[in-house]
């Protein structure tokens, strides 16, 4: 029996690499790909119409078998499968209607495998709960916070009102395992509003929000520098340093030419200076510690860039100058794309969510085209700037782009941080392990 809308012929379309997460609505993208959902509707049509297959072979219930499927399903003859109904509901659900679930989300946390028992090695406790490798020039600041405070590293940097935190939490033993904890809660542990994944805090300031951390374009690869945000100003990453000493040594000589202090505050302030610069140039002798706010290193990467983004610092991504594939720019200005992203956030009626929400849906279709292509580098962006815009009703299209983006590039690391922040992110907070 073929029924109305099947295809007695075997589909031949290529599945999409989205599967149940895509949401296109494109007659030419479900012309050439086919989806799970298309397999479920030819189940339900089939089912709707009685029909089972047996042998190989199908065919139509009589309507005492149909009578006792529907009472199997949890209902009465004639009555809809409630149960049923609500996955599909949830299937087709596009990623803006979703909304913030609490209940899911904790259900989420809740199946997370639990971490193992701490390596040993710091390199490797790091590794297991941050997914980054930590560069030498930590370790190295963590000595010279130790030389420096003995008792109390993580309190070294105290004339200029700054805590170590983040990995060097990690290194000090402060995270102790715990049976409350969850893989997410590490990745998030001092994350503030607007760190994006790449951008991974370990120093916070102690009055503000103002903090310091590591940038890498790349989990698996070295940072390519340090740099600080401050939520209060906005999105804004300002490279600091090659390194955490160059960054610190840079950071205390704006706050030397800016501050007001008096004068005992200046001199604490150009004593802790002068020892940055003593540690990393005469005590720290098998690596290159420059201390430049811009290095060489720091300018090609400048170079290689394929976008500003919204937060300043910029993105790279794998491309081919040859094929020209890897990366296509939005097309859109970033004004436009600002305008775009704010009328999402601010939309007071149905009517004009719908229309914010259609406008900034073009723009992901766009980007599921260029995925299809080989250029994620579109997504990530649009992602980036969506995550840089903030407020509550962006994080869907910014998990589903930034998501699928990063696995595309092999930067799965940065799937799962994007993913546990997200459920974390509130304005004006910051997670911390408690």
């Amino acid at each position: 029996m073929v029924l109305p809308g099947m295809s007695g012929a075997a589909d031949g379309r290529q599945m999409c690499k989205y599967g149940e997460e895509c949401y296109q609505k494109n007659p030419m993208h479900t012309e050439k790909f086919r989806h799970p959902c298309d397999k479920d509707s030819v189940k339900e049509q089939e089912k709707t119409a009685g029909v089972v297959e047996q042998n190989g072979a199908k065919r139509k219930l009589s309507e005492e078998e149909g009578e006792r499927v529907d009472a199997g399903a949890g209902g009465k003859k004639g009555e809809p499968n409630k149960k049923a109904a609500k996955v599909d509901e949830k299937e087709n659900e596009k990623p803006e209607d979703k909304g913030g679930d609490d209940e899911a989300e904790e259900e989420d946390e809740e199946t997370e495998d639990l971490l193992p028992p701490s390596p040993l090695d710091p390199k490797e406790n790091i590794r297991q709960k941050l997914l980054v490798d930590m560069p030498e020039d930590f370790f190295a600041f963590w000595k010279f916070c130790k030389e420096r405070n003995p008792s109390n590293p993580a309190d070294a940097l105290s004339p200029a009102g700054l805590l170590l935190v983040g990995a060097f939490d990690i290194l000090s033993g402060k995270l102790k395992d715990s049976n409350n904890r969850i893989p997410s809660d590490y990745l998030c542990h001092y994350r503030f509003y607007y760190d994006v994944p790449e951008f991974q805090t370990v120093i916070a300031s102690k009055e503000t929000d103002f903090h310091i951390g590591y940038f890498r374009d790349d989990p698996k690869e070295e940072p390519v520098f340090v740099a600080s945000n401050d939520p209060a100003e906005g999105c804004a990453i300002t490279p600091l340093g090659e390194n955490i000493f160059g960054a610190v040594y840079n950071h205390l000589g704006a706050l030397i030419r800016t501050a007001t202090a008096d004068a005992s505050k200046q001199a604490s302030l150009q004593k802790l200076k002068e020892a940055v610069h003593v540690f990393a140039t005469m005590k720290v002798q098998n690596q290159d510690l420059v201390l430049e706010a811009k290095t060489r290193a720091m300018k090609a990467r400048e170079k290689a860039k394929q976008s500003k983004t919204f937060h300043g610092a910029g993105m790279v991504v794998p491309f081919n100058k040859e094929t020209d594939v890897g990366y296509r720019e939005i097309p859109e200005t970033t004004a436009s794309l600002k305008k775009i992203l704010k009328n999402v956030n601010e939309a007071e009626s149905d009517s004009q969510k719908d229309k914010a929400d259609d406008v900034l849906q073009e723009l992901v279709t766009n980007v599921q085209f260029a995925n299809d292509e080989g250029d994620p580098g579109m997504g990530l962006e649009l992602g980036l700037d969506a995550f840089c815009a903030g407020g509550d009703r962006l994080h869907k299209y910014v998990e589903h782009l930034m998501g699928v983006a990063y696995e595309l590039m092999g930067r799965q690391e940065y799937a799962r941080i994007i993913k546990a922040h997200l459920k974390r992110r509130r304005a004006g907070q910051v997670f911390k392990i408690q």
